[in-house]
């Protein structure tokens, strides 16, 4: 395991990754770096940084579209591509079969050359989780456990169930504010901040990461505009405490 952090591969992004001893970033893929690819890949060189994973927010991507990104994500030389797909019923069978009609091909066209195809935890519920995974066995699970802490759900179950799936694992640490209103959906108020200063347990997460044989790198998310700011600052501390945990 390699702690890294969330990027587009700016050159001020690089700089601080090379101050800090950083060795690998998460690249953020959509359409502007998409368009950028060669030029991100002599950058990541040049500054000796490596590549975790792509990740993208784009939705109701086609299977060519998913098999252009895993090949970039091949060229980059990261473990995975994890992709946004939407939550769907579990009664409606026209979604499953689209689902499985794109993401089928494109889990078994990952793993022909390596890699894995792997869906967010975040935006989605354990059920739907669930449901990808009955549909297309070969995807794996990005797993971020800030978005388990909000809802209410016990994340270290989580890694204990999901771990053999989890191929990727995002940093981002939340401090409880108390209760909204909201009871329905089971959201808790939270404010983001550095790892080791809210409330997740990321000993813990990293010790059942490596029981289930997790052989992933972490990406840090900065997620506030305090943190956004200074994001320096955030990779400092969360480095220096994720680090005591990494073998």
């Amino acid at each position: 395991m390699k702690f890294g952090f969330r990027s587009e591969a700016k050159i001020e992004d690089l700089e601080i990754a090379k101050r800090l001893g950083i060795p690998v970033i998460e690249l953020h893929w959509h359409q502007h770096t998409r368009a950028q690819e060669a030029e991100l890949l002599a950058r990541l060189q040049q500054y000796g940084v490596g590549v975790s994973a792509l990740l993208t927010g784009d939705e109701n991507q086609s299977l060519d579209d998913l098999k252009r990104d895993l090949d970039s994500t091949k060229r980059f030389g990261g473990r995975a591509f994890v992709t946004h797909p939407h939550p769907f019923a579990p009664a409606d069978l026209a979604e499953h079969a689209h689902f499985q009609a794109v993401f089928g091909p494109a889990a078994d066209y990952a793993n022909e050359i390596g890699l894995t195809l792997a869906v967010h935890s975040c935006g989605l519920h354990p059920q739907d989780w669930d449901l990808m995974f009955q549909l297309v066995p070969a995807l794996g699970l990005k797993y971020d456990p800030s978005f388990s802490l909000e809802a209410g759900r016990n994340y270290l179950a989580e890694v204990v169930k999901y771990g053999p799936r989890i191929v990727h694992v995002h940093i981002k640490d939340e401090r409880y504010m108390g209760r909204e209103t909201d009871f329905s959906r089971g959201l808790m108020k939270y404010e983001y901040t550095p790892a080791g200063t809210g409330d997740i347990n990321w000993g813990a997460i990293l010790a059942l990461l490596y029981e289930a044989g997790y052989q992933g790198d972490l990406a840090l998310e900065t997620h506030s505009p305090f943190w956004w700011a200074h994001m320096e600052l955030d990779l400092k501390i969360s480095q220096r405490h994720i680090e005591q945990f990494l073998a």
